[in-house]
């Protein structure tokens, strides 16, 4: 995983989501300390938090990891949020 595209990635997709990081954590049941550290790129989230997380924004893990870049070109060309895959 590149921790850092794996932050960007995150950070986007909730502001887009127009959710804070403490709405995020309560979603994924954990602290926003926690969830700030996947953000930043400090601590990379288990396999569990990556599943729930990318059903929360509605993309792949692999989206989420920076194996796909699909959903980059999909926002870039429309202008829309992310889809779900």
């Amino acid at each position: 995983m590149n921790d850092a595209v794996f932050g960007q990635r995150l950070r986007f997709l909730r502001k887009q989501a127009k959710m804070t990081q403490q709405a995020v954590a309560d979603r994924l049941q954990i602290h926003r300390t926690a969830y700030t550290k996947y953000e930043t790129g400090v601590v990379a989230p288990d396999r569990e938090a990556l599943v729930r997380l990318s059903e929360l924004f509605g993309v792949s893990v692999d989206y989420l990891v920076g194996c796909d870049a699909e959903v980059d070109i999909y926002i870039v060309v429309w202008g829309g949020g992310c889809s779900a895959d």
